[in-house]
């Protein structure tokens, strides 16, 4: 039979306390993964308020993470004329067709010549930016 540890509140750490050791833990999420890696056969047992409480943050702590994702996708950057010729593999004077044929413009950003990367992405994925603007 495995041992059983009993996971317990203290004022600002969680205890395990089995037949031969007792560890403190003080970030009760990321420790349990450690304790579930060292010794995958044990019985835990939380209580409710408790197992509620981490729920709760586990859901914050993901949406966190994924609403800064987004935002880094969302996230307009620009590249350069040369790096946008190396991300497509083509001359700078394609560039400069593309350009005349509007099928991919440049913006100034700064006073120079800069490409936004959500239009190259765009071409990349199959789509194509139309004359005006509309695609």
């Amino acid at each position: 039979m495995p041992p059983v540890y009993i996971v317990g509140r203290t004022d600002r750490a969680a205890v395990c306390r089995g037949r031969q050791k007792t560890i403190k833990y003080n970030n009760m999420g990321v420790n349990l993964l450690e304790l579930a890696k060292e010794a995958p056969n044990i019985t835990v047992s939380v209580g409710l308020a408790d197992l509620c409480a981490w729920h709760k943050e586990m859901i914050e702590d993901t949406k966190r993470e994924l609403e800064e994702q987004i935002a880094e996708q969302k996230a307009e950057t620009h590249v350069s004329p040369k790096r946008a010729a190396e991300i497509f593999d083509v001359n700078l004077s394609t560039l400069h067709r593309w350009k005349e044929k509007e099928y991919l413009l440049p913006v100034e950003v700064g006073g120079k010549r800069r490409y936004k990367m959500s239009d190259i992405n765009r071409i990349l994925e199959g789509g194509r930016k139309e004359k005006g603007g509309k695609r």
